[in-house]
């Protein structure tokens, strides 16, 4: 019968080239989406467990089951009732124990306390900080320790299943696409058109945490901003008083909402306006913002930023234009002195509603064009200003 014996042609191109292309990992393992990595990872354990076990030098065992997101339950300082998800728990197959929690990072900050309640709630036999290379820092805890996502991969691209090894190998050569690659030498600006708008600042962001890992001896994270996809680069410094800290957020300070702008605007890096720090005083528990010591406030900017007619003489860019109309309003209500007090003193969150705690202080602009080494060594000069303050109070 006429054309029984034609092969088929649907999936294969015009001129039968072989399909060489590794796959595509963009859609698959997005950087803002940390549980695909994890999705992802968690089916290759499961179609071969033995990369894995050799990482975590695991004799004796061919198969794993693996739980995604297991739940670990905890009260707050509130009282509330909280849940953690730990990433991947693997456990023999065959049942037992869980040999290994991991807990996978991508841009997402490392939470002490989570990693503290997960090794109390699910006893393991090791605990793993999964972690990209260049963004690694210290789990700062003795039951666990870190591992990297490279290591991992390159272990997989080594294993017997064609799918497991493919995938793994165009994971690892995708890496720098998936997240950017960043040094001391990137320009905060730099940006990316075309990608996801936070994912190359929140790399910035990653990067400086990191760096302080070597250098910043007082508390210190990376978290995501109030009311917001923003992410912050953040510093506190003790007091003499219990419930206060004087503590420092630095940010990009093009608004989320525009970042990923309109037709017709210029490129993304032509639209960023350059890190913003936020230089206050904290306060924790407490459920009104009237309670915040203003006085106190006002007293540590004019010993160590302000000169005699409030203008400030420290060098740095402080945001010094005229203050929201709420802000004013605060201040009338609080101090009430502006010849004195510069009106732009002040800025900050009140997040005494459901937090507990409320921060005030000033801002001051960094150029967009610094590279990330000289952003790290603003946050390093910033610290001495901190600690200074918190000296002070």
């Amino acid at each position: 019968m006429e054309g029984r014996n034609r092969e088929p042609t649907v999936g294969r191109s015009r001129h039968h080239e072989p399909m060489t292309n590794e796959p595509q990992m963009r859609l698959l393992v997005p950087a803002n989406h940390e549980g695909n990595w994890s999705d992802l990872l968690a089916a290759m354990i499961e179609t071969d467990p033995l990369p894995v076990l050799s990482v975590l030098g695991v004799a004796g065992i061919h198969s794993l089951q693996v739980d995604r997101e297991r739940s670990v339950a905890w009260t707050d300082g509130m009282g509330k009732t909280r849940t953690d998800r730990a990433d991947l728990v693997l456990t023999p197959a065959r049942g037992g124990d869980p040999l290994a929690v991991i807990e996978a990072k991508v841009l997402a900050p490392v939470e002490p306390d989570q990693l503290e309640r997960y090794a109390t709630s699910i006893p393991a036999g090791r605990y793993r900080l999964l972690q990209l290379r260049r963004f690694e820092v210290s789990p700062q805890h003795p039951k666990w320790s870190s591992l990297t996502w490279e290591t991992v991969l390159d272990a997989y691209s080594r294993s017997t299943n064609p799918w497991v090894a493919g995938t793994a190998r165009a994971w690892l050569s995708q890496m720098a696409r998936l997240v950017p690659e960043v040094d001391g030498s990137t320009v905060w600006r730099d940006v990316r058109d075309g990608v996801e708008g936070d994912v190359d600042l929140r790399s910035r962001g990653a990067w400086l945490h990191a760096q302080m890992q070597g250098w910043c001896d007082i508390e210190h994270g990376y978290s995501q901003a109030r009311g917001g996809r923003s992410w912050v680069v953040e510093m506190s410094a003790d007091t003499s008083r219990p419930d206060y800290t004087v503590s420092i957020e630095l940010e990009e300070g093009l608004p989320v909402r525009q970042w990923n702008g309109s037709a017709g605007d210029p490129p993304r890096s032509a639209r960023l306006t350059g890190p913003v720090v936020l230089v206050g005083l904290q306060q924790y528990d407490t459920t009104d913002a009237a309670s915040f010591d203003w006085q106190l406030l006002v007293r540590l900017f004019k010993t160590h930023v302000l000169g005699p007619h409030a203008e400030p003489i420290d060098g740095r860019k402080w945001r010094t234009g005229s203050a929201r109309r709420g802000h004013l309003e605060r201040w009338r209500r609080y101090v009430g002195d502006r010849k004195t007090v510069p009106s732009w003193l002040g800025q900050g969150y009140d997040q005494t509603a459901d937090g507990r705690w409320c921060l005030f202080g000033g801002r001051f602009n960094l150029a967009p064009d610094l590279t990330l080494r000289e952003v790290d060594a603003e946050l390093r000069r910033t610290k001495s200003l901190i600690e200074a303050l918190a000296a002070d109070v």
